[in-house]
C-alpha cells in the first residue's frame, strides 16, 4: 500500500482571507489529540490519512505531519497531493472562553485568542495562502509508518 508522507503549516500567523487570526499560544490540541485524523475537505466521511506530529512554533505557526494512505483516498485526490496540484491545508477550531470576535491591536477583524483544534483537512482552496503541504514524499508505507499511517498517538512540541 502507498502512502504520502506530508509537511506543512496547519495553522498561520497570518490572517486569512475572513480576516481571522488564530493565537497558536492559546489553541489547545487536547480533543484533536484522541482522533487525529485528517480529512479532505473538511468531511467526515471522507478520512484520508493520520496526523503524525504537531509543532506549535514559536513565531505562532503550527506545523503539521500526516500520513495520506492511497488505500483510503480517491485516486484524484491521492494523485492532486503527490503532483504538488492539491496542497492547501484548512482547519476546524471552536473558540474557548467568552465566544465573540476579538479586534487585534493590529485591527485584524476576528482574533482568536483561546481555541480547541478539532480537525485538519486538505483542501484545494485553502483561505489562508500559508497554510500549505509543504513537502510530500511517497513511500511503500513500512518506513516509520505503522499500518501506512500513524498509531494513533501524535507527538506535540512547542519551540523555536
Amino acid at each position: 500500500m502507498k502512502v504520502l508522507l506530508c509537511k506543512g503549516t496547519l495553522v498561520s500567523n497570518t490572517a486569512d482571507t475572513y480576516g481571522r487570526l488564530i493565537v497558536t499560544k492559546g489553541m489547545s490540541l487536547k480533543r484533536f489529540q484522541n482522533n487525529p485524523v485528517v480529512l479532505y475537505g473538511h468531511d467526515a466521511n471522507r478520512p484520508i490519512g493520520n496526523v503524525t506530529k504537531l509543532t506549535k512554533k514559536v513565531d505562532g505557526n503550527t506545523l503539521i505531519e500526516f500520513t495520506v494512505r492511497q488505500d483510503m483516498t480517491q485516486p484524484e485526490i491521492y494523485n492532486g497531493i503527490k503532483a504538488g496540484v492539491i496542497k492547501g491545508l484548512s482547519s476546524q477550531l471552536i473558540r474557548l472562553a467568552d465566544n465573540k470576535a476579538h479586534v487585534a491591536p493590529t485591527g485584524i477583524y476576528d482574533y482568536i485568542p483561546n481555541s480547541e483544534l478539532m480537525e485538519a483537512s486538505v483542501v484545494a482552496m485553502g483561505r489562508n495562502s500559508d497554510c500549505r503541504i509543504d513537502s510530500v514524499t511517497e513511500s511503500d508505507g513500512t518506513n516509520g509508518t505503522p499500518n501506512g499511517g500513524g498509531d494513533g498517538t501524535v507527538s506535540t512540541s512547542t519551540n523555536g
